[in-house]
């Protein structure tokens, strides 16, 4: 008797929580470093769901960049940088939703003075963003083949509970969302 071979599509599924994932075999999605939530490819796949936090990269599509120990709040100060490439040649665009976003406010001149999200290495211009964005999104172009760098810089010294968590969609140069 052979060992038979059963392939399907690694397309976006639901997990739990409400998160989006790519359906992979078990194995896969453990060697990505995803948490398989929810069956798919009728039982044969698991819903994986990549989460990553400070100093992590990913290039795969949906990833959730958190911050440590999310849901808890972060109250620490340092800076929290995770990089994105992208998953395959023909990806243009990432767009990036912010589930939970919530930084120290900006001063009354409207800088980011304690916390400050900055976004580094695309080629669109994207201001510093700070306070709170929860259920807002950007849109933010590669630069050629170069990754993406998300960064968050928080200030110990703020007396704010600051928590994350970004959804990071690969957007294809020929899709019509781009």
């Amino acid at each position: 008797w052979g060992i038979g071979l059963v392939r399907f599509e690694n397309s976006v599924c639901g997990g739990e929580a409400g998160l989006q994932g790519t359906c992979y075999t078990r194995r896969q999605c453990s060697e990505i470093g995803g948490v398989g939530t929810a069956s798919c490819a009728s039982g044969i796949g698991v819903c994986c769901v990549i989460q990553i936090t400070c100093g992590g990269s990913s290039s795969y599509n949906n990833t959730y960049f958190v911050s440590p120990n999310f849901p808890s709040p972060f109250t620490g100060g340092s800076t929290c940088t995770v990089t994105i490439q992208k998953c395959n040649p023909d990806i243009c665009q990432i767009r990036i939703d912010f589930l939970t976003f919530s930084l120290a406010q900006p001063d009354e001149n409207g800088t980011c003075v304690n916390d400050a999200f900055y976004v580094i290495g695309g080629a669109s211009n994207v201001p510093v963003l700070c306070g709170e964005n929860n259920g807002q999104h950007i849109y933010v172009d590669f630069n050629g083949d170069n990754d993406i760098q998300l960064v968050l810089n928080t200030n110990a010294a703020a007396t704010t509970s600051r928590a994350w968590n970004f959804k990071i969609t690969q957007i294809g140069c020929d899709c019509p969302t781009k």
